[in-house]
């Protein structure tokens, strides 16, 4: 065999060789699952943007969720002058209210104890009377105004009210300052009426100085 004839049985074999390789790999190489082909890859896996859209929607709804709860704990703040007309009738708390403001005037105005024996318990007028003297130093108050509203009771048996009174301070017939204060005035029943057991500024609750 010459030269040239080896050279084509050579480029022969190699070429039958090649597409004998190509044969058996088509033929029994690897092949994809039908259960995992590219469709299911990509609804498997999905992209960033999906996710992103996701998480965005369960945040949403947890927050919502969260807001919800918070605003089912906060409770309002209790309705004490429906309560108390509620439990002592529509007339005893005009009564009980009418009382609280006179009692407030009297203790800014006027010291005429025969005044207050009206619009007090027993055990009030004796302590508040013991306190009842003219001031001395030609300085009088007069009320100009009251603003009243039902306060959290010390007892089921009483109603309680918050007064806040402002006052002018006069002297020698001239208003010389204005002042205002709270005042915290609790009220029992009494035959038909209502009157005073205790009057109290806030500064006072926690000492012994309360007027009672």
């Amino acid at each position: 065999m010459d030269k040239a004839t080896k050279t084509k049985f050579t480029i022969v074999l190699i070429i039958g060789v090649v597409l004998l390789w190509m044969i058996i790999t088509n033929q029994f190489g690897r092949k994809e699952s039908p259960e995992f082909d590219g469709s299911f890859a990509n609804t498997a896996f999905p992209d960033d943007s999906i996710i992103n859209q996701a998480e965005q929607e369960t945040a949403h709804q947890e927050t919502e969720k969260q807001s919800k709860e918070d605003n089912e704990v906060i409770e309002e703040e209790p309705d004490f002058e429906s309560e108390y007309a509620s439990t002592f009738g529509d007339e005893a708390l005009e009564k009980g209210k009418e009382t609280a403001e006179k009692v407030v005037t009297l203790w800014l105005e006027d010291t005429d104890k025969a005044k207050w024996k009206p619009y007090s318990s027993s055990s009030f007028f004796n302590a508040i009377k013991k306190e009842l003297f003219p001031s001395g130093d030609e300085v009088s108050r007069k009320v100009d105004e009251l603003e009243i509203y039902a306060a959290s009771p010390d007892s089921k048996k009483e109603m309680r009210f918050g007064v806040m009174a402002t006052w002018d301070v006069v002297h020698d017939n001239s208003i010389i300052g204005k002042q205002t204060q709270l005042f915290y005035v609790s009220v029992v029943p009494y035959k038909n009426s209502w009157v005073v057991n205790k009057i109290v500024e806030p500064s006072e609750e926690n000492h012994s100085s309360s007027k009672q």
